[in-house]
This record gives C-alpha cells, sequence and structure tokens, in this order.
C-alpha cells in the first residue's frame, strides 16, 4: 500500500515559530515611551546607566555638600527654584535640596509666603531669574544665599545644573555640573510624577498589549489548522512548539496587563495622596490666614478697664467700664493669682454678681470684650476676698432705738454686738461712746432683704468714738436728707468699716464739709459697699478726710456733689478757700490709700471732680478714678452750676494747678503725692 504525505514548507513553519516567539517578546516590552527602543539600544543604554553619572539623590547631596562649604554654619538658604519638564519633579528636587542643606546645619527660609513675596517683588517664578532679582528676593528673605537651578535632557541622560547666589556680594558660588542617570530610579521618581504626559504614555503602551493579543489570537488560529491538517510527527513537534511559545506570550500580555493595572493603581493612589496634601496645605493657609484675622480683630478689641468689686459674705458683685460694640463679656475666675482662670460667666452687660463663692475665700477676676462673636483680650486680674461672717452677742430690742439703748448701757470691753435690723425704721443721731470701755465692735445688718434706717433729724446719724469700731454690714441703707447739717457718720478716733452690701445715700451737709462720711480722726475701711448721692456745701461730697486714715480696698463712691456753686475768683485754684472741691473725696489732711473699688461719677464745681488733695499722703496703687477727658458720660467731671465744664480743673485727681489728672487714672496708674514717697506716676499739667 502506498502512504501519501501531506509536506508544509520548511519556511511556513519557521514564520509560525519566529511569529509566536516574536509576539512574546512584543507582549514583554516596557509600557513607557521607551518601549520601542530596540534591544541592543535598549542594552547599550542600560549599561551605560550602570557605568556613568549619578543617581538623582546622589546628585541632589553632592551639590547640597558644595553649597555647604560655602557658607558658614547656621547660614540662611533660600531654595527658590528648580526649573524641569516636570513642575512635581521640580517640587521634589528643591524639597530634597533643602532637606539635605538642613541636615548640614544650614537653616532654610520658609517657603509658605513666596507666592505674597513674589506678587511684592513682581517676580514670576520661572527659573529664568537675573542675579540682581535673586538678590533682591534673597535680601527680602533674610537669606545669606539663594539657590535656583534645573535639570535638561542629555543625551542618554540629564544635566544638573545648580546656581548658588551669594545675597550680599551677588556673585555665583562654585558648583560643579552633574550628570545624572536615567536609571530605574530616575525612570520611577518621572513616573510618579507624570500627569498628562503620561496619560498619554499609558494609552500609547496599552494599544501595544492589545495589539499583541491579537497577533497572539491569529497566530494560535494559525497553529491550530496547521496542526489539523497534518498528522506529521515533525509538524506536530513544530506545532507543539509553537503552542508552548503561544502560551508564554499569553502568559506574558497577562502579566503586563496587571502590572499595567498595578501601576494604574499607583498612579491614582499617588495622585489621591498628591490631592490630599494640597487639600491639607490649602486647609493650613487657610487656617493661618484666619488664624491671622481673628489675632488682628482680637488686638483690635478694648480691653475692659476698671474692674471692680463688692465682695460679702456670699457674693462678689463685680463691675468694669463698657466696651463699645461688645454683645458680651467673658468672667474668668482663679483662686490664685498665676493659676487657670476658668470661665463662669457671659452677661450681656457690664455687671456680674458671682453668687458660687464661699467665704473666707480669695478669688481672682478676669474680664474680656466679646464683639462680632470674636474674644478679645483679658482684663487685668482683680483681687477680692470674701468676708467671714462676724458672729458676736446679739443686742435685745424690738425696735434699732431699743437696741441702741440697750447698748449703750451694757456693752461691755472686748466684746463684739449684733444689731439685726428687720424693719426699715427711723432714728435720731446716736453717738457710739462707751465711757471707760475699749476693743468695742458694732456691727449693724439688715435681715431678711435690704434695710433702710432713715434720720429723723438734723445732724450725724452715726458718730464713732474711741475704742469703737462700727461696721456696716450687708444689706444696711443709711438714708440722710435734705437740708441736713452734718455728714451721715461722723468717724471721731473710732474705726468705720463698711462692707458690700451697705449704702451711705442722700445726705446733703448744707452747714459744711462732707456729704456722706466725714473723718475727724480715726479709721475709714471701705472694703465694698455705695457712698452715692450725697452733697456737700463745701469740699468732700462723698468722703472727706481732716485727720486719719481712709483706706479704700473695694465698693464705689459715685453721684455725690462738692460745692454750691458759690465759685470764688481767686488768681489759681491752689490759693482760694477750698469750696466746692472734691465731689468723690477730699483729703485736708491725714492718709487717703486707695487700693481698689471705683470712684467715678462724682462732681466738684471748682476743682477735683473725683478726688482734691490739700495736704497729707494720697497713695493710689489700685482701683479706678475715672476722668470726663476719657468717659464723657459715667466720668468724674468738674463744671459749673451752669453746666460748662471747666478745663485744667483735674477731672479725676486735683492737687495744684501744675499737677492733676484729667483722663482716667485705671488699676495699673499708680499715683501718690506727700508722705515718704514724694510725687510719683503720670501727673498731667
Amino acid at each position: 500500500m502506498k502512504r501519501h504525505f501531506l509536506f508544509f514548507p520548511i519556511s511556513t513553519i519557521l514564520i509560525l515559530c519566529i511569529a509566536a516567539l516574536y509576539l512574546s517578546a512584543c507582549a514583554s516590552a516596557p509600557t513607557s515611551a521607551s518601549a520601542s527602543m530596540p534591544l541592543s539600544q535598549e542594552i547599550t543604554a542600560s549599561a551605560e546607566s550602570r557605568d556613568e553619572g549619578l543617581s538623582l539623590l546622589q546628585a541632589i547631596e553632592q551639590s547640597a555638600e558644595r553649597i555647604a562649604t560655602e557658607l558658614p554654619a547656621r547660614s540662611r538658604v533660600a531654595v527658590l527654584a528648580f526649573e524641569t519638564d516636570n513642575p512635581n519633579l521640580s517640587t521634589f528636587i528643591m524639597e530634597e535640596l533643602a532637606g539635605a542643606l538642613f541636615d548640614r546645619g544650614i537653616e532654610i527660609a520658609d517657603r509658605q509666603n513666596l507666592d505674597i513675596i513674589y506678587r511684592e517683588l513682581v517676580f514670576q517664578m520661572s527659573g529664568e531669574v537675573n542675579d540682581a532679582s535673586v538678590q533682591s528676593i534673597g535680601k527680602f528673605l533674610g537669606a545669606e544665599m539663594v539657590i535656583t537651578g534645573q535639570m535638561r535632557p542629555f543625551g542618554a541622560s540629564y544635566r544638573f545644573l545648580t546656581n548658588a547666589v551669594h545675597v550680599e556680594s551677588a556673585t555665583r558660588a562654585s558648583v560643579p555640573r552633574l550628570t545624572v542617570r536615567n536609571d530605574r530610579e530616575m525612570q520611577s521618581i518621572i513616573a510618579s510624577f507624570a500627569q498628562q504626559t503620561g496619560a498619554g504614555a499609558e494609552a500609547a503602551a496599552q494599544t501595544q498589549v492589545a495589539l499583541a493579543e491579537t497577533r497572539v489570537a491569529e497566530v494560535r488560529a494559525a497553529a491550530q489548522r496547521i496542526t489539523s491538517e497534518s498528522s506529521l510527527p515533525e509538524v506536530q513537534a513544530v506545532a507543539a512548539l509553537a503552542a508552548e511559545a503561544l502560551a508564554a506570550a499569553e502568559a506574558r500580555v497577562a502579566e503586563t496587563r496587571a502590572e499595567e493595572a498595578r501601576a494604574a493603581q499607583a498612579r491614582a493612589a499617588e495622585e489621591a495622596r498628591l490631592a490630599e496634601i494640597r487639600r491639607a496645605e490649602e486647609a493650613r493657609r487657610a487656617e493661618e490666614i484666619r488664624a491671622a484675622e481673628v489675632a488682628a480683630a482680637v488686638a483690635r478689641i478694648p480691653v475692659p478697664t476698671g474692674l471692680s468689686a463688692d465682695t460679702s459674705y456670699n457674693t462678689v458683685q463685680l463691675t468694669w467700664n463698657a466696651v463699645q460694640g461688645a454683645a458680651s463679656y467673658v468672667i474668668s475666675r482663679s483662686t490664685s493669682a498665676y493659676g487657670i482662670y476658668i470661665e463662669i460667666a457671659r452677661p450681656n452687660t457690664n455687671s456680674y454678681t458671682d453668687n458660687s463663692v464661699t467665704q473666707g475665700t480669695s478669688y481672682h477676676y478676669r474680664v474680656s470684650a466679646v464683639v462680632n462673636n470674636i474674644t478679645g483680650r483679658e482684663s487685668t486680674s482683680l483681687n477680692t476676698t470674701t468676708l467671714t461672717i462676724i458672729t458676736g452677742t446679739n443686742v435685745p430690742g424690738n425696735t434699732l432705738t431699743e437696741k441702741l439703748t440697750w447698748l449703750s448701757r451694757s456693752g461691755d470691753s472686748h466684746n463684739t454686738y449684733i444689731i439685726e435690723v428687720n424693719n426699715n425704721e427711723t432714728i435720731t443721731p446716736h453717738t457710739f461712746n462707751f465711757r471707760g470701755g475699749i476693743n468695742i465692735t458694732v456691727v449693724l445688718r439688715g435681715v431678711g432683704a435690704n434695710r433702710t434706717i432713715r434720720l429723723q433729724s438734723h445732724g450725724t446719724m452715726f458718730t464713732v468714738n474711741t475704742n469703737v469700731t462700727f461696721i456696716l454690714d450687708n444689706n444696711i441703707t443709711l438714708q440722710g436728707h435734705g437740708g441736713n447739717n452734718r455728714a451721715l457718720v461722723h468717724v471721731e478716733g473710732g474705726i468705720l468699716r463698711m462692707n458690700a452690701g451697705a449704702t451711705i445715700t442722700g445726705n446733703t451737709n448744707t452747714g459744711y464739709s462732707g456729704g456722706g462720711v466725714y473723718i475727724g480722726s480715726g479709721i475709714f475701711e471701705m472694703t465694698g459697699g455705695t457712698i452715692i448721692s450725697n452733697i456737700s456745701r463745701h469740699t468732700g461730697g462723698g468722703v472727706v478726710i481732716i485727720d486719719g486714715n481712709f483706706t479704700m480696698t473695694g465698693g464705689t463712691i459715685s453721684g455725690n456733689t462738692a460745692g454750691d456753686g458759690n465759685v470764688s475768683s481767686p488768681s489759681s485754684i491752689s490759693s482760694s478757700r477750698g469750696a466746692n472741691r472734691g465731689g468723690g473725696v477730699s483729703a485736708w489732711g491725714g492718709t487717703f490709700t486707695m487700693r481698689g473699688g471705683t470712684i467715678t461719677g462724682n462732681t466738684a464745681h471748682e476743682a477735683g471732680g473725683g478726688v482734691f488733695y490739700r495736704t497729707g499722703t494720697f497713695n493710689k496703687t489700685g482701683g479706678t478714678i475715672t476722668g470726663y477727658s476719657s468717659d464723657q458720660i459715667n466720668g468724674n467731671v468738674v463744671k459749673d452750676t451752669d453746666g460748662f465744664i471747666l478745663a485744667r480743673s483735674g477731672h479725676a485727681v486735683f492737687v495744684s494747678d501744675n499737677q492733676r489728672k484729667e483722663t482716667t487714672s485705671g488699676q495699673n496708674d499708680n499715683l501718690t503725692q506727700g508722705g515718704s514717697r514724694g510725687t510719683t506716676g503720670t501727673w498731667e499739667r
């Protein structure tokens, strides 16, 4: 039997195998723009990249080392611009160069405000900046050296050039040109920064892989056809080899697809990371701008002044000068001067009563104004101590008159007596005089509510003689009357103490000096309370000091008037008879010490709207005395009976024609006159 053989041309079989091998090689080709490079050229370039030039990071380190040798330690350098074909690569090189310089002890100028600097100096960040421009920018940034540079393709490599200009001399430092290899590290860096160009290369690579897949499918179909048409062992063996090559090509195509997918994911992740960095940077800059705007707004809000306190056993009444435009205020409290201040309230007015206090405890307060929802700076701290409830023997009797009568007869030395007033009452003048007795304390307080004691006739309601301490305690008001001929309280050798919740008011002394309190000798301690709306025909609408000591650590002296308007006309105020002076306080001798409290809104018709000083010692180390020149609504004022404001008359304090205070003297404005310290403080002329 004759056998027939089907012969395929040897060229067909060879073409089939070569096609399979070729497609396998194509499928594994790189996806970058260099994928079209012939194999021999690629091998040559790879060898050159291994054997010639530096890596990018090595070039940066060498440049930094050379620049560092040109500068003394801790010099300041500005890395201004570095020109490449990719802005992200430029930023990368500048950041790495700055970091390398910093590692060598060089201070780097902050670049976060360079955009503003460029606008200010009308420069463009193009890399093409002449030496004069660089010198101007360096001086603006306070840098000793300004660095620019560029990296450009140079054959199969890159040329790395750094320009370092000394700002002072405008001379260039010697920094060599460097060759940078186009190695895997460089390609990886460039690929990570690819933007639109990278996207185009990726599309081209995907097209090439898709074409390879099509060619592989065509060759596989041809191989299957040839195999099916011939059973010759030689043909079957060659077909098997072709099938293996095709399988390998397909595997490499699949791997290339997977690599492309991973590269796309990496690019997407990198783009997302860079976008997040940009968002964070924008948010940081926006926050810096907002913080700067808030800081500027805070600086424009006035600090509240005149903070004062009236302190009782279980309350602290705070007042301060209003701030224009303030919608509310923030009250902060601490139990020590340098401790932690905690916000306790946000009142809408310039006063607040703190009821969450404990008797006998020291508290420190600060206040700040809130304008347009921005909280301003805090005021100077104010210290006050709540009172400790005074205990003693309760004086018997149904009325105040009965209790005073019992006390005059039965009060004995070294005792404290409590007179509780349960109703509003009217009494005749009373003198605390215990013949032969010493160290006797009398406390007068209202019970259940504020109680008012009115003067039934002319004269002084209470006279405090030697060896007696008279305390006006909480919830008590002493009410004088118009047409009276004496001060409402007269201290003559004893001690008068006035606490928060006590008031001396409504008395007109047509006889002589002192509308509210007259200190002939002895001591008056005002820790709180209010002396308000009293009038003296002569001097000292609120308080007059002839001799003795008046110490004010709290409370308010307000709305009092000195003078009957019969103003003398001497050549100077200092030589006049002294009437119509000291609307709040008039010091004709003794010592007036002011450590706290407020003297405001008082009127004198000739001099010293707040305080008039004639002789003795005046020492102000705290508290507030307002002046009309600073506060035309609430300030102390000197004006005549027709309402004309008198200049150069000491609206706040008057000592002499050449020593006075027209403006407000606040908490930290210390003033002294007389005594061992002489004259100190910011007096006006």
